[in-house]
């Protein structure tokens, strides 16, 4: 069995199920992704998810409207998919905040075209929430952040916490699901456009210790191969061949 995260690992020996675990984690192709120069005179913050996330997209326009202004161009952008009645309440989400006009909508935009948006953004947005879907899941999509070399930011719950998510070092981390603390760490990227940068740089780094798929792919053959039933068999069809 091959869980997302120590809740589920967890969740799956409390209910007295003895069998081999080994956790796999979010997985990405780090080759897909170049590293681009970001333009330091604007900060582009963009979060890419689904539009049912109503709650992470209110708090993210919270925590938008929350920042200090500047001479610099400081913008917002959504990248979505969902319906059109789930979409309509984002829109209608966008226009009740006080910068509505720097705020920014794409909806379902092809994939093949996401590394290219998250190259050209200052830092991307993922907030985790104090919940047990929060602690069960691990998005790959932070993968693909990370491998963007874009600083991520985020908070400390879940899975964030049992890697090298360090703040201020590979990712800003905000210590709690709070609108103020994550408004700082976007005003971070404001304030200190050259160590953003390097955060991002670090935290493709790190991605690329503990997420990237070729890496992760030879660990999980290894851990499948070391059953009994799985080394005979790889073994007969290598003698079929």
């Amino acid at each position: 069995m091959c869980p997302i995260s120590d809740y589920l690992i967890q969740y799956v020996k409390d209910k007295g199920r003895p069998q081999p675990i080994r956790k796999l984690p979010i997985l990405c192709d780090f080759k897909r992704f170049e590293i681009t120069e970001t333009d330091t005179s604007t900060a582009c913050f963009l979060y890419c998810g689904a539009a049912s996330y109503r709650e992470l997209i209110s708090f993210i326009i919270e925590t938008f409207d929350g920042l200090k202004r500047s001479d610099k161009n400081v913008s917002l952008q959504f990248i979505l998919g969902g319906k059109r009645n789930e979409i309509e309440r984002v829109e209608e989400m966008i226009a009740g905040s006080r910068y509505a006009n720097r705020i920014k909508l794409d909806v379902n935009v092809p994939h093949a075209e996401i590394p290219d948006r998250y190259s050209k953004a200052s830092a991307l947005l993922i907030p985790l929430r104090p919940t047990v879907q929060d602690a069960a899941r691990f998005p790959h999509k932070l993968g693909e952040y990370l491998a963007s070399a874009k600083p991520v930011i985020t908070t400390a719950y879940g899975e964030i916490n049992n890697y090298e998510f360090i703040d201020e070092v590979s990712a800003l981390v905000a210590k709690t699901y709070d609108p103020k603390q994550f408004s700082e760490k976007m005003q971070f990227v404001i304030d200190f456009p050259e160590k953003a940068k390097k955060i991002g740089l670090k935290g493709r780094e790190m991605g690329m210790v503990h997420f990237d798929y070729r890496k992760i792919g030879r660990e999980l053959k290894d851990f499948i191969l070391s059953f009994p039933y799985a080394n005979r068999q790889a073994k007969k069809n290598q003698g079929h061949r």
